[in-house]
Formats: C-alpha cells, structure tokens, sequence
C-alpha cells in the first residue's frame, strides 16, 4: 500500500513514522464523543482503492489513548465504500479530527487465515 518513497496511498491512514513495523496511522474522520462504557462505532466513508487481498489488522501499541478498539480485525464494507470501527471508553471523552485511533497494517488474507488456524489447533 506504499509507492516507491514508502509514501501511504490511503489519505485516511498515512504512515505512522515513528513505529518502525510499516504501520499505518488510522485516522479520525470528525469530532466523535465517546459515551463512558458504551461501544461507540466510528465509520470511515470514501475509502477508494482497497486491495481486496488484504485485511486491516488492528496493532494494539497505542498505550496513551483513552480509548480501545475492541477488534483485531477491521471490515471493509465494498456497498458503501467504508471502514468501520469499534470504540470503547471507561468514561465519557471526546476524540478530534484527525488524531489518530489506532496503528493498522494491511496483511494478505492467506496469512491472517493461517494464524487463526494455528490458533484453533493450538488451544484445542
């Protein structure tokens, strides 16, 4: 999902600098409260230009947020073109446009399927 000068193609999660790992930074698309202890859905809308081979894997590393996504695995809808995300807060706050919800990464869909299987014949 990069070009050749490692540039992010997806406006809506540019390359997280800092994390050395290829992560990208999945942004905030408008001001969302957050109602304490409730799960809160942000949708991302207009996302053009998704590799169908690829599943958005959530990176739980972002230790400073008042907030966590309660998925390791975001869902593209291909109807309406978006992404969307669970949110949860012990209490009730608010979360800016633009700041950042999480780290994601774009992995092949034959690897995340293999780490599943591994994981069912491992705890059974």
């Amino acid at each position: 999902m990069e070009n050749e000068r490692n540039e992010t193609l997806y406006p809506f999660a540019p390359a997280a600098l800092k994390c050395g790992n290829k992560c990208m930074a999945l942004l905030n698309p408008h001001l969302i409260e957050l109602k304490s202890d409730n799960v809160t859905e942000i949708k991302i809308e207009n996302v053009h230009g998704f590799c169908h081979d690829f599943i958005i894997e959530v990176q739980h590393h972002l230790e400073k947020k008042y907030w966590r996504i309660i998925s390791n695995y975001l869902y593209y809808n291909e109807k309406d073109h978006s992404i969307s995300i669970p949110v949860i807060s012990p209490y009730t706050t608010k979360i800016d446009p633009g700041e950042s919800l999480c780290h994601i990464r774009f992995e092949p869909i034959w690897k995340i399927y293999r780490e599943l299987l591994f994981n069912i014949h491992v705890k059974t």
